[in-house]
């Protein structure tokens, strides 16, 4: 298994800026083999601004992995701009087209409110 965590940020001066409990963070576990195994991936801290475009960038890494099983936690992020939240609809419309979900396992309550607002709970998968 990998485990990877990256940090959102672009400088350390950044970094500094930010509380630690509200520096971004992307973390992603991977089990793969053979094309088939499951990924982890869990979101922290807030996503704004510079920090998408982080995300993108590990979004687009993490997306070149050929799982079956796809994960998202979002328990430990408590605010995502709007920009962000359409890259993580367009990734898992992109897993759609692969024949894949992206299911939501865990969720803070301002990130499911916001999706519930923006009626775009549907473009994800969520537990039984």
């Amino acid at each position: 298994m990998l485990h990877v965590r990256m940090p959102l940020l672009t400088s350390a001066q950044e970094a500094r800026a930010i509380r630690p409990e509200l520096q971004p963070y992307a973390t992603a576990e991977i089990a793969v083999r053979k094309n088939r195994g499951t990924i982890k991936i869990a979101l922290e801290g807030v996503i704004v601004g510079a920090s998408t475009e982080e995300l993108q960038a590990f979004l687009k890494d993490v997306a070149s992995f050929r799982a079956t099983n796809w994960r998202l936690q979002l328990e430990g992020l408590r605010v995502i701009s709007t920009k962000g939240l359409r890259l993580l609809v367009q990734f898992a419309r992109m897993l759609r087209t692969r024949g894949y979900g992206l299911k939501i396992e865990n969720i803070h309550a301002n990130i499911y409110t916001t999706l519930q607002e923006l009626q775009l709970l549907q473009e994800f998968e969520w537990p039984d």
